[in-house]
Order: structure tokens, then C-alpha cells, then sequence
């Protein structure tokens, strides 16, 4: 176990929306370098799965291009490991008396907390895409057990999860290769019935992000992108609001603008926050050379356009700055600041009543980052 000096402190200036939220956020965000502290990999990770219990952060999986960048024909590599930090004014790594291993690699699943539980859903593995489930009690740290937890009816990755009423809910995601609009269902005091099926979101979104308020008793899916038949794939705007008397989706506020692959967080007394995220334009690009590519026969015209995929993914400029805050007066998204470091994307944000984290993720196209950004939250 070895603790840290907190590398560096970031000051950034809060917006009005947050000081008159409760609980406080302060104005500083603390950059943690986490395979300085841990075997975590020096080039970082993303599509990894995390969560805060009991004071501990908990980092599952993840992927990366250990070799060379995807334009240069690097493979990425997923791994399979469970990090655990202990969450105070320094972060601590907790070696757990058993190594803890996820039951093959994984990125890119949906995890979120059931009571004790850790579950996680799907996810991509160097196989494809997968269906497995597995549950896991954070409470038992010298045993940790995974267990098996019914598989879901398609394989998905990059989907939306939450809880409501002991009922498991999963909607949208990547399968096979499309995105899906599916919404299924697990109740979890009756496991063995399995997943059964809602009815449809409005559209297919996968890189959504899902926020449940709790206190205000309302579920969000915000934004997400979905891949589109020989066009490059559509950016949503649109927020997505679940009914649990209905166990329908409808229209809500939309975003500033289109994004897909942040993070978000809701804190305990109902504030909601959108991390930086994919607003697609370079995405886009890159498709359009893709599909313009594959629709000729000329080596030229293909070769121009490879290039060109690889100029505007190698030079990539990262992906939006910017938090959005609900302004719960005027009833909308907007934005309340701006991070002074590059925003991660494809990683999961988590909080609980002392901390907001942002634990590594993809920082520019194929470069993930080993830091963890940390802020602390005053709690009233």
C-alpha cells in the first residue's frame, strides 16, 4: 500500500449554478497520476468501470494501444484487473490479500451499485462484444467472488443502466454492428425469471449519459451518438426522460449542443453535471473517410483518403471542456465552467457525499491518460 503527495491543484472558477447548489462543490480539482501509485498502466485507460463504496474507489478493466496508435496499426489490448484506492485527503492503493480479476478483459460495460453489489453488464472483450452479467459484494474484500447474474439477451457495450423499485433496467448500447434501441429489464429479487423486455427508447444511443436523481425521483439519458447505414453516425442533442408509472421513454430540455462519450454525476441533493464529452466532428470526418474509401476501387483515391483519416486522428484536439449544470429555475442545461485539463472520455464518473471522480479515460483519439481528477465536495 503506498499513499501520494497529490501531484498537482487545479483552480478552476465555479459558476453561480454550482455555489447555490447543496451540497458545495469547492473550486479545485486534484490531478492524480494513478500508476504512480499503483500497476495501473503509465499510458492510462479507458472503457473502464468504477465506483465509490465504503470510502473506497474501485477501477475495473479498460482498454489501450500498448504497441502503436490504431492509424498505425496498433491491436488494443483490454485487460481484466480491479484497482482499489482509498478515498481521503491522500489517495491509497488497498492490495487485497486476493487478487481480484474480472472473469476474462473487459471494457466498455455498464457497471453501477445494487445495495452491496457491484454489477456490471455487457461490455466489449477481445472477443466482441458480450452478454455476460456479474455481480460482485464489495463488502467481502478478502474474498470478492464474482458470480453470474443472467446474460442479457444480445451482446452490448456502451449502454445505459440503472435501478429503480430492485428492477435492473438496461437500454440502448452497441450489438453487433449496430446500435441498439432495446430497453430490457432484470428484476432483482427474482433472478433466475432473467431479462425481460420494455418497450423501445424513441431511437437507437449508445455513449449516452445516464443520470439518475434520486432526490427528484427522475431518470435522464442525455446526448449519445448512433451509427447510421453508410452515413456517418448522428450526434444527439436530445434528452431522454424514463416514466417508471409508464415504463415509457419521453422528450426532455435538451443539451447546448450534440454530445456523446462524457461522464456525469448526480450529487446527493439532486444537482446534475455533464464532464466534457464527443460533440463529433472529427468522428464524423473519420467516418466520412471511411465510407467515401470503401465505395471506390481506385488505390489512389483510397490511399488519399486513408491518409486523411490518419492526418485528422493523429492530430485529433481532444473533446469539449466544458460541465453543463441543470438550472433547476430556468429549467435547462448550461454551461457552468470550464476543466483546465484535457476532459476524458469513454470512462465512467463517479461521487459520493465527499468526492466527485473522473478516474483516467480517453483524452484524444486512441491516447488514454493514467490520471484520476478529484474533487472534493462540502457537504453542508
Amino acid at each position: 500500500m503506498r499513499s501520494i503527495i497529490i501531484i498537482q491543484l487545479i483552480m478552476v472558477s465555479i459558476h453561480p449554478l454550482l455555489s447555490a447548489q447543496e451540497p458545495k462543490v469547492q473550486p479545485k480539482w486534484s490531478v492524480v497520476n494513478a500508476s504512480t501509485i499503483s500497476d495501473l498502466p503509465s499510458i492510462g485507460l479507458a472503457g473502464q468501470s468504477a465506483t465509490i463504496h465504503d470510502g473506497r474507489l474501485f477501477v475495473l478493466g479498460g482498454s489501450n494501444f500498448p504497441d502503436a496508435m490504431p492509424w498505425e496499426g496498433g491491436q488494443k489490448k483490454y485487460v481484466d484487473q480491479l484497482w482499489i484506492y482509498q478515498m481521503g485527503n491522500e489517495l491509497k492503493e488497498i492490495k487485497n490479500p486476493v487478487p481480484v480479476k474480472y472473469p476474462h478483459p473487459i471494457a466498455y460495460a455498464t457497471a453501477l451499485m445494487y445495495k452491496d453489489e457491484w454489477i456490471v453488464v455487457g461490455g466489449e472483450t477481445p472477443d466482441g462484444r458480450t452478454a455476460v452479467v456479474n455481480t460482485m459484494e464489495l463488502s467481502r474484500l478478502n474474498e470478492m467472488p464474482w458470480k453470474p447474474l443472467p446474460s442479457l439477451p444480445t451482446p452490448l457495450s456502451n449502454a445505459h443502466a440503472f435501478i429503480i423499485d430492485d428492477q435492473l433496467h438496461i437500454a440502448g448500447g452497441e450489438t453487433g454492428p449496430i446500435t441498439s434501441a432495446s430497453h430490457f429489464v432484470l428484476d432483482l429479487h427474482n433472478r433466475s425469471e432473467g431479462w425481460k423486455k420494455l418497450q423501445d427508447l424513441p431511437y437507437p444511443v449508445s455513449h449516452g449519459v445516464l443520470l439518475q436523481d434520486t432526490h427528484n425521483k427522475s431518470i435522464h439519458l442525455l446526448g449519445g451518438r448512433a451509427k447510421v447505414k453508410d452515413k456517418p453516425s448522428v450526434f444527439y442533442q436530445s434528452t431522454l426522460v424514463f416514466d417508471p408509472s409508464t415504463s415509457r421513454w419521453g422528450k426532455a430540455s435538451q443539451l447546448p449542443y450534440p454530445l456523446a462519450a462524457g461522464t456525469g454525476i448526480v450529487l446527493k441533493g439532486g444537482a446534475m453535471f455533464v464532464f466534457g464529452g464527443d460533440q463529433g466532428t472529427i468522428f464524423n470526418q473519420v467516418e466520412e473517410c471511411l465510407i467515401t474509401a470503401s465505395h471506390t476501387s481506385d488505390k489512389d483515391s483510397i490511399q488519399t483518403w486513408n491518409k486523411r483519416k490518419k492526418d485528422l486522428q493523429s492530430g485529433h484536439p481532444g473533446f469539449s471542456r466544458e460541465v453543463l449544470a441543470w438550472n433547476t429555475k430556468k429549467l435547462k442545461w448550461e454551461v457552468s465552467e470550464r476543466l483546465p485539463f484535457a476532459t476524458p472520455v469513454t470512462t465512467q464518473a463517479v461521487c459520493n457525499e465527499n468526492y466527485i471522480v473522473i478516474p483516467g479515460g480517453e483524452i484524444r483519439a486512441g491516447v488514454r491518460t493514467p490520471n484520476f481528477y478529484i474533487k472534493k465536495i462540502q457537504t453542508p
